[in-house]
Formats: structure tokens, C-alpha cells, sequence
């Protein structure tokens, strides 16, 4: 939760606070998690992320878009991870998904720049985030995004590893930023 919290871009609503009640059985197994977030008014994550206004813009629903309402808990797991892939997507390249077909060619892409062309993985990100970002941070993310949106459900990772990749991702800008303003610094001493 730390992680989350501490997650500050303006396509995110910030977490801050949350809420763990532990099952009265077995206190160390939660039972819910509850995050408390900023308020946001006037729309949607999606019209946010897009930056349309809710009552002017209809947004597109994806049909699979039905979180935690699998008929198994694992189901439902899977289903919350490839839901955080599309978000991820969105929050990478600053456009939403679209439909099914749209979502294949961005995933063929990212994956051709992932393995062929960092360049070209600079370039799909949201302009609003040019120049902000290290790009093997950025590869990460794009990794995570790619891997929970998995055709096949048994392919996507568990909440567990794709918490370590985002915390991974993070660790990595961090450093990228400490050094950028490190050469800053530098620069304007000489």
C-alpha cells in the first residue's frame, strides 16, 4: 500500500489511505481492503484518464469489464489483473483501449517496441509524460500491462507479482530521477 500511495501523476486519483479487516477466523488472512482516495468529481476514472468530461462523452465499456463477479475467487483474481493491464495501458499511452480489436494492435505494438525499439516505446507514451519517465522503467510497466492482459486468463500473473514489478518500476524512476537531478545539479555548477 505504501507503493500506491505513494504514486503521484495527474491521470491518478491518489490513494491516501487504507483499511485491512483480517477474516475473525484466521486474523492473518484479509478479508477486505478498503483504499481511501482523493475525491474526484465530474466523472470517471476512464473520463479522467482521457480527459473527456463525463456528461459529454460516453465512454466505451469493455465487455469483461465485470470486477470480482467471476464465479470463483481465482477467476475473479484473474479477472481484477487484466482489468489493472487496461488501466495500465490507458495510463502508459494516455488513450483508452477501445474496442477488442484496438486493444490486440496496441499490445502487438508495445510488445514489437518492448523486444525491438526502445525509441519506439518512448514514443507510444502519453505526451504528457515525455521526458518525465525512465524508459526501463516505462518497459516494465508496459511488461506488467502486457502480461495481465493475457488472453488466457492461467497466463496472467498474481496481484503479488505485479506488485513487485510496479515497486521494481518505481525503484528504477526513482533512481533515473535521483540522477537526473543530480546532473542538473551538476550542470549548473559548471
Amino acid at each position: 500500500m505504501e507503493i500506491i500511495s505513494k504514486l503521484r501523476h495527474r491521470h491518478l486519483v491518489s490513494i491516501i489511505g487504507h483499511c485491512i479487516v483480517s477474516d475473525q477466523e484466521n486474523p492473518n488472512i484479509a478479508s477486505s481492503v478498503y483504499l481511501i482516495s482523493e475525491c474526484v468529481t465530474n466523472g470517471s476514472l476512464r473520463s479522467h484518464l482521457t480527459g473527456m468530461i463525463f456528461s459529454e462523452t460516453p465512454f466505451a465499456v469493455h465487455e469483461d469489464n465485470d470486477i470480482g463477479s467471476a464465479h470463483n475467487a481465482e477467476q475473479g483474481d484473474k479477472q481484477d489483473i487484466y482489468q489493472i493491464g487496461l488501466i495500465l495501458l490507458e495510463v502508459i499511452t494516455g488513450k483508452p483501449t477501445g474496442s477488442q480489436t484496438q486493444l490486440e494492435a496496441l499490445k502487438a505494438q508495445l510488445s514489437e517496441a518492448l523486444t525491438e525499439d526502445p525509441d519506439r516505446l518512448k514514443d507510444m507514451a502519453d505526451p504528457a509524460i515525455h521526458g518525465t519517465f525512465a524508459v526501463d522503467s516505462l518497459s516494465t510497466v508496459a511488461e506488467i500491462a502486457l502480461n495481465c492482459t493475457a488472453a488466457n486468463p492461467s497466463d496472467r500473473p498474481s496481484i503479488d507479482d505485479v506488485l513487485w514489478n510496479l515497486q521494481y518500476s518505481m525503484q528504477v524512476q526513482d533512481g533515473w530521477a535521483s540522477s537526473e537531478s543530480l546532473g542538473l545539479s551538476v550542470k549548473s555548477q559548471a
